[in-house]
């Protein structure tokens, strides 16, 4: 009888352990999200080291409408890049796109030309309940971005997967499932032989991924990869990426605008702050620093400043989980180029105090220049050339 018993104990123990699990997306309308994927990677050309780049890749994503367990996602990419300092530089270019995603994963874009995002149909779930170890394979697809060489039409470069469903932990978020996914791919870019000028005609590439998925949840928590990526041109050039990324999900609160405008505002008129102000915009609440004060023509803020930066991080600290644009202007002097570099260096300064504060993380400071591209005030007239020679702090939703 005891045998019999323990015969059965064992056999319960191994069926629970062998439980099969369910993998689906799990979205609901106006969920808000971002996901924060830091990048090293070395840039080879024609076999000799060029230079190494960090890169910082914020996407916040918004769940319009679910129709079926699909969901209707609006997604903003923003890529910022760390130059020789602290803190990441944001790029010009924002991309929106729109598209539908399955409960299985599938991608499903309302324009074909939107470039981003970059990977779709990764991952691809099966329909039924599988257990740790199983394996699957199907179709996915890489975008890449050519338009440095020329080219405006994003290349699609269609991929098969390997999946590997490893195994399943529990923590305090729910149980969190490991996938190991891997892909390699060789493709001839024949629709391009034709095209004039220098430009890629063989991609070859492989990426290798632990994806962490959140079965309670249904979304992903993080992931950590490793990716080579070729490009072979026509003229015998070749440009490799070699690298590592590592990214997050973060699930965003609605933002009070206005109780946190009303705040940061008494906070001002408290502390007497002079030229500062705050405003709600789309993407946040914005303080504004006008006539901000630096050493002349350059980017070292002078004591005063740094007073007023140390009086308005009492706020910041209270929001610890948003990020923070700094974005620097000017007025006009010399060449735009060259007020664009004071606009850009000045903002960096901003946020690399902001930094010494303590109030965030890198990874949540990020800034960008204007040059005196967006004046406030008539750059003719003193009063106006202090109105343009400002630098704004957005307190960001997502």
């Amino acid at each position: 009888m005891k045998r019999f018993c323990l015969f059965v104990l064992i056999f319960l123990g191994v069926l629970l352990q062998l439980q099969g699990e369910s993998f689906r997306f799990n979205f609901a309308e106006g969920q808000k999200y971002k996901m924060l994927t830091e990048v090293k990677e070395k840039v080879y050309v024609n076999d000799v080291l060029s230079h190494t780049a960090l890169l910082l890749n914020k996407i916040a994503f918004e769940v319009l409408k679910v129709d079926k367990g699909a969901g209707l996602i609006r997604g903003v990419f923003q890529v910022s890049e760390m130059e020789g300092s602290t803190l990441y530089r944001l790029r010009d270019e924002e991309f929106l796109a729109e598209y539908w995603r399955s409960p299985l994963g599938e991608y499903k874009p309302s324009k074909r030309e939107q470039l981003m995002p970059l990977t779709r149909n990764i991952p691809l779930f099966p329909e039924k309940e599988i257990e740790p170890g199983a394996t699957w394979k199907a179709m996915g697809e890489e975008v890449h971005d050519f338009r440095p060489f020329g080219i405006d039409v994003p290349i699609h470069i269609p991929v098969e997967v390997n999946y590997v469903f490893v195994s399943v932990e529990k923590s305090e978020k729910g149980k969190i499932a490991k996938i190991n996914l891997k892909y390699e791919f060789n493709y001839p870019l024949k629709d391009l032989l034709k095209i004039p000028g220098s430009h890629p005609v063989l991609v070859i590439g492989r990426v290798d991924q632990n994806y962490y998925w959140n079965l309670d949840r249904g979304h992903v928590e993080h992931y950590e990869d490793s990716f080579d990526v070729l490009y072979h041109f026509n003229d015998y050039r070749a440009y490799e990426f070699v690298g590592t990324s590592a990214g997050r999900l973060v699930e965003m609160q609605e933002m009070d605008k206005k109780k946190l405008a009303e705040e940061i505002q008494n906070t001002i008129d408290q502390q007497g702050l002079k030229d500062t102000s705050v405003k709600e915009e789309d993407t946040g609440v914005t303080i504004t620093f006008e006539n901000i004060q630096f050493l002349p023509e350059s980017s070292v803020l002078v004591a005063e400043e740094k007073e007023k930066l140390n009086k308005i991080s009492s706020i910041l600290k209270k929001y610890p989980e948003r990020d923070i644009l700094i974005s620097g202007h000017t007025a006009r002097f010399g060449t735009e180029e060259s007020s664009q570099l004071l606009s850009e260096e000045r903002a960096k300064s901003v946020g690399e105090y902001l930094l010494s504060l303590g109030i965030r993380r890198p990874d949540q400071l990020i800034y960008r220049g204007f040059g005196s591209r967006k004046p406030l005030g008539d750059n003719s007239t003193e009063e106006g050339a202090q109105k343009n020679r400002r630098v704004e702090m957005t307190i960001l939703e997502n």
